[in-house]
């Protein structure tokens, strides 16, 4: 049995230790804690990959496509707290103010996009749009970021996921609320700003949504 990496393996390994910030010292963990000897044992059940989230502490895994519900009824006009679970964490003593449009309780379809190198906004925006033409999808907002961390409590990601379409100035900055995945419980909402003509970095990951499809 042939049991060597081909090259095509191998390069994908190391771009994967690359995109999780794989360390010597860490990988050195790994290897004598004996998790990695279970993982490459040829008995390993390997076929739910949620049950290996969930003994990580990593929670499950965020589907292609998700159904996110919004109740504008708790949510403030002002976002500086959205509920008790989510603190709104801000740079400065007066913190940017997103408002939220909309009313009663309202279910969407949400979905990550990851463009995998760093972008400027205006092609983030038009990359979303342009997607499915049939059902088009929108750059989500402040209210949607909110709905989406209630959604995925305990899934820890290290990216941070952006509603793009909600953004404020503040200070002659312009902010836009994200969400760290790589915290859990009581996750805090924050803001980024957007330097370099609104340029974001490869480790952004962009809510959309669209209505969901008629029954």
């Amino acid at each position: 049995m042939e049991t060597t990496m081909t090259s095509g393996q191998l390069g994908l390994q190391l771009k994967l230790f690359k995109e999780k910030g794989m360390t010597p010292e860490r990988w050195g963990r790994i290897l004598a804690n004996g998790a990695f000897a279970d993982l490459c044992d040829p008995m390993a059940d390997l076929s739910d990959r949620n049950a290996w989230r969930d003994v990580l502490g990593l929670g499950g895994l965020i589907p292609e496509t998700f159904i996110l519900e919004i109740d504008y009824a708790k949510l403030p006009s002002a976002m500086h707290m959205p509920d008790d679970a989510l603190a709104w964490q801000a740079p400065g003593t007066h913190p940017p103010i997103f408002k939220v449009r909309g009313k009663g309780l309202v279910k969407i379809e949400g979905r990550l996009f990851d463009f995998g190198d760093d972008i400027q906004k205006s092609k983030v925006l038009a990359r979303i749009r342009q997607t499915d033409k049939k059902r088009r999808w929108s750059p989500g907002r402040v209210e949607h970021i909110c709905a989406f961390s209630d959604a995925f409590p305990n899934t820890k990601c290290a990216f941070l996921v952006i509603a793009p379409g909600s953004s404020t100035q503040h200070n002659m900055t312009r902010y836009e609320p994200y969400v760290m995945m790589s915290v859990t419980p009581h996750r805090a909402l924050t803001c980024i700003d957007l330097p370099n003509k609104y340029s974001y970095g490869r480790q952004c990951r962009f809510l959309a949504f669209r209505p969901l499809p008629e029954a």
